[in-house]
């Protein structure tokens, strides 16, 4: 048997292209290979001599949709941003003479024209978009001058959290049933071994999509993920912990799917694990979510009315409330969960104090009548 074939410099500028278009999306990696990214406009307004001054909101808004900061996002959270764009132009059309020709640097002078524009509306979660979108758009447009004028957008553009909301997880008998239909159907096996690597390793599904094989490290039970909100072309992989139950599934399922390429000439450590093409592509992270709806909505254990309030990102919620349930600490869940600070995994603990509400009541001690027991003893 002779050496495998070498691969011209095109097949592999082609297979590294299509890599960076599963990992990034076409329209990034387009526009970085067309220099649109770097072209005069974009190193203009990033130049350290360069001021916002001259810079209108209908031109800063146009530089924010070419940036890098939101071709890398998801395509929903695009959809959404261009929807809130469109609203905050149409408040800027309202309160300014010369309406969207207004200097952005208007907002750095009165940042209370931004409360203004939050409280035009007086739901929770349209504020809270609102927030989100304008705090991305500011830090990318004008984070030079937020940083003299010594502005905090986070107070500025708060997100609020709602009270009544909590993140939705399942119990260990939903859990039992998932697993169980996961192994029924088409895909079984790929859909089971999904399933069980976001239980096992509460990884978000933004992240599961890019696992490759090269990416599983069985010796130190770690995967190794390109955190979702951190993702640029530069980012380096971060190990995240996975149980080993799911860790022996999911090697598994690679063997059985792509053992038969181990000898080939195929660059094995570089193919997708889920996958709808032998590895080339990694499946979206809406046909997971699909997957993982279809499968909530047939769990009998599910309450009907409950359903709607479930998704994948509740895999992850299931992951940290567990563990929070065999007693591991908040720290370490923080560390397991890959938070950047330990508050954004307090969450977590209002819903485990249901929980424990839910434990105290089912208590032996809580069915006892004690003044029966006291009137009996006297």
């Amino acid at each position: 048997m002779g050496l495998p074939r070498k691969m011209s410099k095109k097949v592999q500028l082609e297979q590294e292209i299509q890599k960076l278009h599963a990992t990034y999306g076409e329209e990034f990696v387009n526009a970085l290979l067309n220099n649109q990214l770097f072209g005069g406009h974009y190193l203009e307004s990033a130049h350290p001599n360069n001021t916002m001054n001259d810079k209108t909101i209908e031109e800063a808004m146009e530089e924010f949709f070419n940036s890098i900061h939101f071709l890398q996002l998801a395509d929903s959270s695009k959809k959404t941003y261009q929807s809130e764009a469109r609203t905050f132009l149409d408040f800027c059309n309202k309160i300014f003479s010369n309406g969207t020709q207004e200097s952005v640097l208007v907002f750095m002078e009165k940042p209370t024209l931004l409360l203004e524009y939050l409280k035009e509306t007086e739901n929770l979660s349209t504020r809270n978009k609102r927030s989100s979108f304008l705090r991305s758009f500011f830090k990318v447009i004008c984070k030079r001058e937020i940083l003299n004028a010594d502005i905090n957008f986070s107070r500025v553009l708060p997100i609020i959290q709602n009270e009544d909301e909590e993140p939705k997880a399942l119990n260990q008998h939903q859990v039992r049933e998932l697993l169980h239909l996961a192994r029924e159907g088409n895909n079984n096996f790929r859909n089971y071994t999904l399933l069980w690597v976001m239980l096992g390793s509460g990884i978000r599904v933004g992240e599961v999509t890019q696992i490759q094989i090269g990416d599983i490290i069985p010796e130190t039970q770690h995967l190794l993920i390109i955190p979702k909100k951190k993702r640029t072309l530069r980012t380096e992989k971060v190990k995240r912990k996975i149980a080993l139950p799911a860790l022996k599934t999911l090697i598994n399922y690679v063997n059985f799917t792509y053992g038969h390429l181990i000898d080939t000439d195929v660059n094995y450590k570089n193919l997708y694990v889920f996958s709808k093409d032998g590895g080339k592509t990694p499946l979206t992270e809406r046909t997971i979510q699909i997957i993982i709806k279809d499968l909530i909505d047939k769990c009998q254990s599910i309450p009907d009315d409950e359903k709607r309030k479930y998704s994948t990102h509740s895999l992850r919620h299931t992951f940290a409330l567990s563990a929070l349930e065999s007693g591991i600490d908040i720290y370490r869940i923080s560390k397991l969960l890959g938070h950047e600070y330990v508050k954004s995994t307090e969450v977590y603990l209002k819903l485990f104090d249901h929980h424990l509400q839910e434990a105290i009541e089912m208590h032996p001690f809580a069915n006892i009548d004690f003044e029966k027991i006291w009137d009996d003893e006297t």
